[in-house]
């Protein structure tokens, strides 16, 4: 049928061509585009017809004439110019315009694929997140083995880190080119897409995160699922990162996005950021740094190269005595600073410098800083001694080095009558006490209240005439001092036993089941709980060096000392492996004498047992515990109790940092490096500094 309609029209086509010949115009007969143009026209006019009306679309064209492609009879014979022949060309209208578009249903809606987020794709069982594989994850294109890619496309000995810039982009493309599903960094729409993602798709409107055909498939994939349910490097294990796994990353990242990132941090000023965050001041100085502004400052990146290499040799465990201490004279050569005379008078003011012997100004200093922190709650005390170099100074008017303080004088020819007084008496003090106070609380310094010149042969009866002083000056100050620490010499036992028997009250607890009877002394005005402790490190080491012991005294002290040190543990547990230790001690004791009572004595308490001292030292631990214990519950229910803050270590700590920065000090030298200690001891017990802990476990103090 469509061949002989066609074969209908042809007669009348030629006709018009033969209109085009008659023509008398030259002209229009030599334009032979113009005619190739209408016969086009009108062939595709037909054309366009009848396969309209021949064919079963449901787009229908708008009704025409049979020939609204081509020129009419009057354009044909009208003036003889092919101007004007061809002037009904530029109203040809586009043939596309007389189709419709296809309308979609009003239900059904365009999207583009969001691909697979945490939003599209719903894991109530997922034990990690899509956000936090796309953050974490190495490569961009999944879904394929990298190692045998590798050795499929350079041979099976072929390294990935060995690869030539060439070599690594075959292999890249390759990837691409494989990959089942890819991973795309967008900011705020990070996803994970097919590689057949459709992009756009129709979905219905009532369907909420929707995604393409495509990319719901890779919801079953395995590759993905395994994926996505891995754990992979953080922090300090990151730096275990393959480097050829990262180098896909590199090239996410244009230098142009670089340097738009360094502009908007150059944005800030360096004064700003210091205020705050000090990973974003890093940041912000960094691209400062790289705009030029420690040019000419050859110092200052010298001074911040030697701190990030002793920083980084520290946290690796490394020495610094490869560090020159030529940088502190570079430092000082070219930065401004406080001149001496400043650095005096900031000294003086807040350098904890101490007055002789035990004086309420001390004691008023440091209740002054507690009064600022907010505290009132119990603080442990500690009193010990340590040697000095017997030598006499004079300053400030007095003549320091004397046994029992300072003497004073009015005119400085009194000194040589002075010194030979103290030579002849041998009143020379080899030793200094030290009393501290420590707030039983995490990142709080010591604080060192009095330096004593303590006489050589020191009695118990002056240590206690010592302690009742201490414990006066310290309530007329407002400060509640809970325990009195000690490291176990006998002289130190004596002093504690006769200060508890000077109290008047007591809280008392018994358990005749267990022969245990522990009474709390108050002391003051008003009576305040104050519980005598022997320091559980320095039982520690005595318990490890005692050249008799066994595996089960090793227990047994450890059980003692685990109960006061250890920092997991609940108050019933400690008290339970504290008086666990102290009933062993006891039987041993009992059977000890049992044994030596016998007609043929095999065993005695001074030959088969430790040394007298160590046994008073661990029986007194468990009491101790058990009182601080008692005093928390009845006084201070509000304050945590910290028994490892408890006990001489302060004292230990104190005189160890004298000896490391002048191992022959004189007592004054000892009073004149309070301030230094203290801002040591503050530094690092607010996290500020770090100093590398002993390994040996008879070095005591950690």
């Amino acid at each position: 049928m469509m061949t002989a309609i066609c074969s209908s029209l042809d007669p009348l086509r030629q006709k018009n061509n033969n209109r085009f010949a008659r023509s008398s115009n030259p002209k229009l007969l030599n334009c032979a585009h113009y005619r190739k143009l209408a016969r086009n026209v009108t062939d595709a006019g037909w054309r366009t017809r009848l396969e309209v009306k021949t064919s079963t679309a449901t787009v229908v064209p708008k009704p025409f004439g049979l020939m609204v492609a081509v020129l009419d009879q009057q354009q044909l014979t009208g003036p003889p110019t092919c101007k004007n022949k061809t002037g009904g060309l530029k109203k040809t209208t586009d043939l596309t315009s007389f189709f419709g578009r296809l309308v979609t249903s009003r239900n059904m809606n365009t999207i583009s694929c969001p691909g697979l987020n945490d939003v599209t794709w719903e894991r109530e069982r997922a034990t990690h997140s899509i956000a936090d594989f796309i953050s974490k994850t190495c490569t961009l294109y999944r879904g394929n083995n990298r190692h045998k890619i590798c050795k499929e496309l350079f041979g099976s000995q072929a390294q990935e880190s060995q690869l030539t810039a060439e070599q690594k982009s075959h292999l890249i493309t390759t990837l691409d080119a494989r990959s089942k599903w890819e991973v795309k960094r967008h900011g705020e729409r990070s996803s994970i897409y097919s590689s057949n993602c459709e992009r756009t798709f129709i979905c219905k409107n009532t369907e909420k995160n929707a995604v393409c055909p495509a990319c719901e498939e890779l919801k079953g994939l395995r590759s993905l699922i395994g994926a996505l349910n891995k754990d992979y490097a953080e922090k300090d294990k990151l730096k275990f990162t393959r480097d050829t796994y990262l180098s896909d990353n590199i090239n996410t990242f244009s230098p142009t996005l670089l340097k738009s990132t360094d502009a908007r941090l150059l944005s800030n000023s360096v004064e700003k950021a210091s205020k705050g965050d000090f990973s974003d001041f890093c940041t912000v100085l960094a691209a400062s740094a790289r705009n030029g502004l420690f040019d000419n400052r050859d110092a200052t990146r010298g001074l911040i190269k030697a701190v990030a290499v002793k920083a980084a040799r520290e946290n690796a465990g490394k020495t610094t005595r490869a560090i020159s201490p030529r940088a502190l004279n570079l430092f000082n050569d070219n930065f401004a600073g406080r001149g001496n005379r400043s650095l005096r008078m900031k000294r003086a003011k807040d350098g904890m410098h101490l007055v002789d012997g035990l004086q309420i100004v001390n004691f008023n200093c440091i209740a002054q800083v507690l009064k600022d922190l907010g505290y009132s709650g119990p603080v442990a005390a500690a009193s010990d001694q340590t040697v000095c170099v017997k030598r006499l100074r004079h300053h400030d008017g007095h003549l320091v080095g004397a046994q029992g303080g300072d003497i004073s004088f009015d005119d400085p020819s009194e000194l040589p009558a002075l010194v030979k007084s103290v030579v002849k008496n041998k009143e020379l003090c080899s030793k200094i006490r030290a009393y501290t106070l420590q707030v039983p609380l995490p990142n709080i310094p010591t604080f060192v209240v009095a330096l004593i010149a303590s006489c050589d042969k020191e009695t118990s009866n002056d240590i206690v005439e010592s302690h009742l002083k201490f414990l006066e000056l310290s309530q007329e100050a407002g400060i509640n001092i809970l325990s009195v620490g000690a490291d176990g010499a006998p002289t130190e036992l004596c002093a504690q036993n006769a200060l508890t028997d000077t109290a008047s009250q007591f809280i008392s607890y018994s358990n005749s089941r267990y022969d245990v009877h522990v009474k709390v002394p108050l002391i003051g005005h008003p009576p305040r709980p104050v519980v005598m402790v022997q320091d559980p490190k320095h039982a520690r080491k005595t318990g490890a060096n005692q050249l008799s012991s066994g595996a089960c005294l090793l227990v047994m002290v450890g059980e003692m000392c685990d109960a006061w040190l250890n920092r997991w543990i609940g108050h019933r547990e400690r008290i339970r492996s504290a008086w666990t230790a102290d009933f062993f001690f006891r039987h041993w004791k009992n059977y000890l004498l049992k044994q030596q009572a016998e007609p043929h004595k095999l065993m005695s308490f001074a030959h088969n047992c430790i040394s007298p001292q160590s046994f008073k030292i661990f029986s007194t631990l468990a009491t101790s515990l058990l009182q601080l214990v008692i005093a928390h519950r009845e006084f201070y229910p509000t304050i945590p109790l910290l028994p490892w803050k408890h006990g001489s270590e302060p004292c230990e700590h104190v005189f160890g940092w004298m000896c490391v920065i002048s191992p022959r000090f004189t007592v004054l030298d000892a009073r004149m490096m309070m301030p230094k200690i203290h801002a040591i001891v503050k530094n690092i017990m607010s996290g500020r500094m770090k100093i590398p802990s002993s390994e040996h476990m008879h070095s005591g103090y950690q």
